[in-house]
């Protein structure tokens, strides 16, 4: 099998898809790329509907929340799983 080991274990770890078979995660990685982000480049808005889902396998994701008046609500950093 072409499975990469290294994001096979990632998501055998994880809480969404840690209880999947082997077979089951195979799946789900077909459907799976990898990819880069830089610095503060913007995944997700509040209100946007999304169309993809992200597992983090090396680095941090800061999550953010503004109050009306466009300051800072809530801010806070995820590292990997």
């Amino acid at each position: 099998s072409s499975l990469n080991p290294r994001i096979f274990n990632v998501l055998q770890k994880s809480l969404v898809f840690g209880q999947l078979s082997r077979d089951q995660i195979e799946k789900v990685l077909c459907f799976c790329q990898i990819r880069k982000f830089s610095a503060e480049e913007i995944l997700s808005e509040k209100g946007v509907n999304a169309s993809e889902f992200y597992i983090i396998l090396k680095g941090k994701i800061r999550y953010i929340s503004f109050s009306n008046d466009g300051s800072i609500k809530n801010s806070f950093i995820k590292s990997k799983i």
